[in-house]
């Protein structure tokens, strides 16, 4: 038996079914919001009452890779000092190191290099090789504006003392920011350019009066509406963020007891009880010939829900199709494809940490080649001495002492066995001074 409830509005009678209230608050249950928020990447959180759960997935950065540390370039246009201080302390909150301006100016200086507006790979790469693996990012402003203006609009109102409706004026001042940035971003191993985005946000903002206009909302504020969409749209492209799904369970009170494995969901060791118990309850109500198709697709659809809570993203598609198969509709629909989205973000973020591994490895590789060439090319205690015992002149053993790298122990016991080694005195005071 259908269920409604009914309510007064302007002393008209309404009626809404129930249904249809709990199917909408299904259909708009989808949000997308940054790591920040209650529920961590692979987690999940169940509302018995509502009977969903809400599976948080890690989408990767838009740029590919994971960003340690950045460098800005000349920024250009009105307000790129206030976007790219924003996007300092952004970067910084987010852990990777910003290089400072002045240092970087002096690196370029140093090298006789120039990238105002745009560095060419040989450069991008030269800058790698000093700085290490960074991301140099170029901002220009094209467009950073704001401006009220004032409307009105006729408005019907309804007075309850007279039961009779009429026409009142609204007065609205409004205010609108116009910020249209370009972002540019060079990977400074590879010299390629890895992102390039042109970002327009046009927030506004009113006040409304019945009294004539009221003062306008601050352009300050309305300003700073559109630094945040800024801030938000480029962390997705250097960070890693999440995206929250909404997966509807089915319940059906204690007849098919649809919603008993979920209620035994404490903490995520249960969810392997929670699978046997409504695969058994699946296996009893699939011998019987009684059971409907849509509560069998019921039962899928919920043990399709756990598999996504243990991340075993294949399994979970293929009992939500089983669901479909069942009882096709845009609900089972929906949860593939959102399954699918969870798992070709995992796929993606696990690509970049391998690539991440990768680079770190072979980072540390050439760290231990080059050291090992620098101690092979290095001059030592043992190296004087051997020389010396080949005759070499002495004044050639002091030329290469000038023009090697060196690492000599002068201490009392060394200088005596330098000398022990007839060692020439002028190669050991050398010595001495190239320490």
């Amino acid at each position: 038996m259908k269920k409604n409830i009914s309510f007064t509005v302007m002393g008209r009678m309404f009626k809404i079914n129930l249904m249809n209230i709990w199917l909408f608050i299904f259909l708009i249950s989808f949000s997308s919001v940054r790591s920040q928020s209650y529920i961590r990447a692979g987690n999940y959180n169940i509302d018995t009452k509502q009977h969903n759960v809400v599976f948080g997935s890690i989408v990767p950065p838009s740029i590919g890779i994971r960003v340690k540390k950045i460098a800005f370039g000349q920024a250009s246009g009105k307000c790129s000092d206030e976007v790219v201080n924003s996007l300092i302390s952004d970067f910084t909150t987010n852990g990777v190191k910003v290089i400072d301006s002045e240092d970087f100016q002096s690196i370029l200086s140093e090298q006789d290099l120039s990238v105002s507006e745009y560095v060419d790979k040989k450069s991008a790469i030269t800058l790698g090789k000093i700085i290490g693996p960074s991301i140099l990012i170029y901002v220009k402003v094209l467009r950073c504006s704001s401006a009220s203006r004032q409307v009105y609009a006729n408005e019907k109102k309804y007075d309850y003392k007279t039961r009779s409706a009429y026409i009142a004026i609204a007065y609205y001042s409004k205010t609108r920011a116009d910020l249209s940035v370009s972002i540019k971003a060079v990977d400074l191993m590879t010299g390629s350019i890895i992102a390039a985005k042109i970002l327009k946000y046009s927030p506004e903002e009113s006040n409304k009066s019945y009294q004539g206009y009221p003062e306008a909302p601050s352009a300050v504020d309305v300003q700073e509406i559109a630094f945040k969409k800024l801030i938000n749209d480029v962390d997705k492209m250097f960070f890693p963020w999440i995206i929250h799904f909404n997966f509807l369970y089915h319940h059906s009170g204690k007849k098919y007891r649809l919603g008993e494995a979920f209620n035994a969901v404490k903490k995520p060791e249960d969810i392997d009880n929670a699978l046997a118990l409504a695969k058994k309850n699946l296996e009893t109500y699939t011998k019987s010939s009684k059971t409907k198709d849509k509560i069998l697709s019921a039962f899928n659809n919920n043990i399709g829900i756990l598999y996504l809570m243990k991340r075993e993203y294949d399994t979970s598609i293929e009992y939500f199709q089983k669901a479909s198969d069942l009882w096709p509709g845009s609900l089972a629909t929906k949860a593939i494809n959102q399954c699918e989205l969870a798992k070709g973000n995992m796929l993606k973020m696990q690509q970049i940490n391998k690539k991440d591994s990768l680079e770190t490895v072979n980072n540390h590789v050439k760290y231990i080649n080059a050291t090992h060439k620098e101690e092979a090319n290095t001059l030592t205690n043992t190296d004087i001495i051997h020389l010396t015992q080949k005759n070499l002149p002495s004044s050639l053993i002091i030329e290469k002492i000038k023009t090697s790298n060196c690492k000599f122990n002068t201490s009392t016991d060394s200088l005596i066995k330098l000398t022990k080694a007839h060692v020439n005195n002028d190669v050991i005071i050398e010595m001495m001074h190239k320490k």
